[in-house]
């Protein structure tokens, strides 16, 4: 008698006997933007849905920032090729849709919308909206 045998190697994931489902990269927001120049966000965020789909629409949460200016968002894949924008307000959590593809990486550059001094931002963001 043949008994399988279930082997995994140690990941971002969830594994059943059938699918393999990847866990939504969420990165921190926390520094000053400014209307002069983008200002990437550290790190880069691995995509689980294409872009196109409501699940793969990317995400910027920026409940914890006070103020109500509008910070320009701007997702890049790693050779910095533009892949969507968007403007989201601080205090509020917005989502955008994007050309951007499952199975590869992408950063965030954020921007002060309107011209005055810099202000700051803080929250999370996120390639995807879904799980």
């Amino acid at each position: 008698m043949v008994i399988p045998v279930l082997t995994a190697a140690f990941g971002v994931g969830l594994f059943s006997a059938t699918s393999v489902y990847a866990l939504r990269d969420i990165d921190p927001i926390d520094f000053y933007v400014s209307y002069s120049y983008d200002k990437d966000v550290p790190g880069d965020a691995y995509k689980v849905h294409d872009g196109q789909t409501d699940a793969g629409k990317y995400v910027v949460n920026l409940t914890e920032s006070p103020g109500s200016a509008n910070v320009t968002t701007t997702l890049h894949n790693v050779d910095h090729a533009y892949r969507g924008s968007g403007i989201v307000q601080r205090g509020t959590r917005a989502s955008f849709y994007n050309v951007g593809y499952a199975g590869y990486t992408y950063h965030l550059n954020l921007k002060r919308t309107y011209s005055g001094g810099d202000i700051y931002v803080k929250g999370s963001w996120s390639p995807d909206s879904q799980d």
